[in-house]
């Protein structure tokens, strides 16, 4: 009986440290994500800046 308790103690702290692990895990990928889309939308903006003036005047 004191096996079986601490089996499932030792089961619920390992779901608990997963799904901590899991939820920095998909925040992390939220902030690369974002990092991503602000590099995209300055290349489109410098990109749109050398159109209108290409010798930087």
């Amino acid at each position: 009986m004191l096996v079986t308790a601490l089996n499932l103690l030792l089961t619920a702290a390992a779901l608990v440290g997963f799904l901590a692990l899991r939820r920095r895990w998909k925040a992390a990928d939220r902030a690369i994500a974002e990092a991503e889309a602000g590099h995209a939308r300055l290349d489109r903006q410098r990109y749109r800046r050398r159109l209108r003036d290409p010798h930087g005047n």
